[in-house]
């Protein structure tokens, strides 16, 4: 995709959940080179929240980014790049923890 800096630009991602159960995921961004990393600025981005994703099921997942004018000239080319990590077990043992505690919804994890 072709960015101008200074203009905002809508794209999405691609997902997809191969495993036969209902899963809890993170995205992680990267962004090469990494000297563009502070230039490159999300404003609306899946990986700001974990994102539920049924068994089996593929969805796009929204970004809203704004290149910085202040890009370095001799930058010319930014690749980001997402890891998908699952964190089911890890949302599982946070909502059990609080579905069990008698403090008005409050839990030490």
């Amino acid at each position: 995709m072709r960015v101008f800096p200074g203009e905002d630009k809508v794209t999405a991602f691609y997902a997809k959940n191969p495993t036969p159960e209902w899963m809890v995921a993170q995205a992680v961004p990267s962004v090469t080179p990494s000297e563009a990393a502070p230039y490159l600025n999300k404003v609306n981005c899946f990986c700001f929240d974990r994102q539920p994703l049924d068994a089996g099921a593929d969805t796009e997942m929204p970004l809203v980014f704004v290149v910085d004018p202040e890009l370095p000239k001799h930058i010319t080319t930014i690749t980001l790049s997402y890891a998908l990590y699952d964190l089911t077990e890890t949302d599982n043992q946070k909502v059990t923890l609080r579905s069990q505690d008698n403090d008005k919804g409050r839990a030490s994890l």
